[in-house]
């Protein structure tokens, strides 16, 4: 229940694997790692400029939140390079709210660090301040910090832990970013810096005359059902493009929504081509292809001479 932001900057894995090529192989380790079951935030910004705005909101829901919040960049993100207008940094944002127990309030109400409330948020105050023991430990606890093994104890505090994630949905959560008029044709569904290339693809699939909309997700978890699922049931079909091997996001939205999801994975520790998601695409909508794997046999690159 400490705020935390943690940046993964995403690389080919496993182990070292390619330190130096792109992949978006740690969607589940983010979601569900962990000794024992935790609250956790997961954002992935799509661009660079949302590398600056997003971990704004990064930091306020650590603070809001008490827990940790996952940033899933990558190496394409990590290591590009970008000019933003200076509009981006001076968009006067007001400084985070640390929402910090003071002085008056603990001797008004007894201070419990772990006090158990309606949103599973509990008062937290700087170690010291005056009339406020602050004791914290990484054992099961009450709501005074003091160790327990309580099983009605034990019970009230892991739902209140949990709780905080079920405010969050109501109150933080965002539903993917859509691009075009879902419910015509294909939904093509990404995160983090795959945006740009599903735009592209999109234009060009448009260009074939095949109606695409794209929806892509910032906010992954908790994963936002109430929010997503009412875009994305409008798919015809849903078609996943990610930089992984399992298609991490489409299992997150078959488990949580009950839509089937095709995939489109590339897991070379190259970009996507809008070209190739073009073709994968044309696969899926006009074959029934479920998954498409790319990147075993690259573009060719070829010079172009501009002589007159």
């Amino acid at each position: 229940e400490t705020p935390l932001v943690i940046v993964d900057a995403m690389r080919a894995g496993p182990s070292t694997g390619m330190p130096t090529k792109s992949e978006q192989g740690d969607l589940f380790l983010v979601t569900g790692g962990g000794h024992g079951e935790i609250p956790r935030i997961v954002l992935a910004p799509a661009s660079i400029e949302e590398c600056y705005t997003l971990i704004y909101d990064a930091v306020r829901l650590a603070e809001t939140y008490q827990c940790p919040v996952f940033f899933m960049s990558d190496l394409n993100l990590g290591e590009g390079r970008m000019t933003l207008p200076q509009a981006v940094f001076r968009s006067g944002r007001k400084a985070v709210e640390r929402r910090l127990a003071t002085e008056e309030q603990v001797r008004e109400i007894r201070y419990m660090r772990y006090r158990i409330t309606d949103t599973g948020i509990s008062p937290r105050l700087v170690p010291g301040t005056r009339g406020g023991v602050s004791k914290m430990n990484s054992t099961e606890h009450d709501e005074f910090g003091l160790v327990t093994t309580d099983p009605p104890k034990r019970v009230a505090m892991m739902d209140k832990r949990m709780r905080k994630m079920t405010t969050y949905l109501h109150t933080d959560a965002k539903p993917p970013q859509v691009y075009g008029q879902p419910g015509k044709g294909p939904l093509l569904v990404g995160w983090g810096s795959t945006r740009a290339v599903l735009l592209d693809a999109q234009k060009r699939l448009q260009a074939q005359g095949l109606q695409v909309a794209v929806a892509h997700f910032t906010h992954l978890w908790p994963f936002p059902t109430h929010l997503a699922k009412p875009i994305l049931e409008a798919g015809r079909p849903v078609i996943v493009c990610e930089h992984n091997y399992l298609g991490q996001l489409a299992e997150l939205i078959q488990a949580h929504t009950l839509i089937p999801a095709r995939r489109v994975l590339k897991y070379n520790g190259r970009p996507f081509y809008p070209s190739e998601v073009v073709r994968a695409v044309n696969e899926v909508a006009h074959n029934g292809a479920v998954a498409v794997r790319l990147g075993g046999k690259e573009p060719v690159m070829v010079e172009v001479s501009t002589d007159a």
